[in-house]
């Protein structure tokens, strides 16, 4: 979200921070409205939401900045969850001219990527290609317009900024995008990060679901924190990418073809999503598993994890896919 003093004030400086302060603002104010008030996610122990927001409100006060930046994906829950938190953001800003940015993804490039996040949080899940796909219908991660209605409802008057993940990126990524579609030149604080969403290649997300299953949760965990590593480190290969959602794709453009148009009207076109740009080729996921679970046994034996996991993972067969669907 931007905001803009109405009296225009001296410009000062804008900061981008890599521990997404304002990620742990929605988290808390997320939880709390739920009726929790403990430690939030990897964030631990946080102030309480309206702290925060005072803390805010008097920064506003003493630098009294040209512009400011709340930027959040958690903010993406507020529409669905209660008007409540969207207006409590809403009347902190009351003095300032609002604009809403949000970077929207194909929703068949975009559901998969949530999914395998899911996995690495180490949710037991059926897999996507069947009876997990029905968990995320009639949700914000299908239906987009769940999301960005209550917010056009909410603040009416607030400048709308619709972007599509593939045009941010050729764009040359989210903060150069940002910038430059707020119209806000970039200072010399600003340092544009590396990629920081580390996570399972897709080629291992199978083994990691039947894992969260029938490992305990401190041996899936450390499988998962294993994988990425090796990942990370390039010991293991990416590729070939699996096609997680198999015969749920179709079913998928069914669903999200109303989607689509609907938030084309609000830029004033027949669809939001352009043509799909050119992808990896995708494959039939059992196609994929075995191979991926040879790779990976053999891999793991310079991973911190017990032998059992490991006997565990070479045990793995094309029968295991059926598991828990």
């Amino acid at each position: 979200m931007k905001a803009r003093m109405a009296h225009e004030p001296e410009y000062r400086q804008l900061q981008l921070f890599d521990r997404e302060p304002h990620n742990a603002l929605a988290l808390k104010m997320l939880a709390e409205f739920k009726g929790n008030s403990g430690p939030v996610s990897y964030y631990g122990e946080l102030p309480s939401s309206e702290e925060m927001l005072e803390n805010i409100g008097h920064q506003l006060h003493s630098h009294r900045p040209h512009t400011v930046v709340l930027c959040a994906e958690a903010f993406a829950n507020f529409g669905d969850i209660s008007d409540t938190l969207i207006e409590r953001l809403r009347d902190t800003f009351s003095d300032f001219d609002i604009t809403l940015y949000c970077t929207l993804r194909r929703v068949d490039h975009y559901l998969p990527s949530w999914y395998a996040q899911c996995i690495n949080f180490g949710r037991r899940l059926a897999p996507l290609r069947g009876g997990g796909f029905d968990s995320f219908v009639d949700t914000i991660h299908i239906d987009y317009c769940r999301l960005l209605n209550p917010w056009l409802r909410l603040i009416p008057d607030a400048n709308l900024i619709l972007r599509d993940y593939d045009e941010v990126l050729e764009a040359g990524g989210s903060i150069p995008d940002f910038l430059a579609s707020i119209q806000l030149e970039s200072h010399s604080m600003v340092v544009v990060p590396c990629m920081l969403n580390s996570g399972i290649p897709h080629r291992f997300i199978e083994i990691c679901r039947v894992a969260n299953w029938e490992l305990d949760a401190k041996d899936s965990a450390r499988l998962r924190q294993g994988i990425v590593s090796l990942a990370n480190e390039a010991v293991v290969d990416a590729k070939p990418r699996p096609d997680l959602l198999g015969k749920n794709r179709d079913k998928l453009a069914v669903l999200f073809d109303p989607v689509d148009r609907s938030l084309g009207q609000l830029i004033g076109r027949e669809r939001f999503f352009s043509p799909a740009t050119a992808q990896p080729p995708l494959y039939e996921e059992g196609k994929v598993f075995t191979s991926a679970v040879e790779e990976l046994a053999e891999a793991l034996v310079s991973v911190r994890v017990t032998d059992r996991t490991r006997r565990y993972v070479s045990s793995l067969d094309l029968a295991s896919m059926g598991r828990y669907n």
